[in-house]
């Protein structure tokens, strides 16, 4: 883990206020990288995973149900 830092994210369910993770693994086939925006209530509302090959894949939370 690089950092955690404090930060807003716009989601559906409002602007949220995120501790803001980074992190990085490194193996012998490489690297991979993933941003993390946490929330107190909601959990993990963003993942931002850059992929050994490059490739990258967003998650993105649409909704709650509490």
């Amino acid at each position: 883990v690089r950092n955690d830092t404090a930060c807003e994210v716009v989601t559906p369910m409002g602007t949220l206020s995120c501790l803001n993770v980074d992190a990085v693994a490194t193996c012998r086939i490489g690297r991979t990288c993933l941003t993390a925006y946490y929330d107190d209530t909601c959990g993990f509302v963003k993942m931002d995973n850059t992929n050994i090959d490059g490739s990258k894949i967003i998650i993105n939370l649409a909704e709650t149900n509490f």
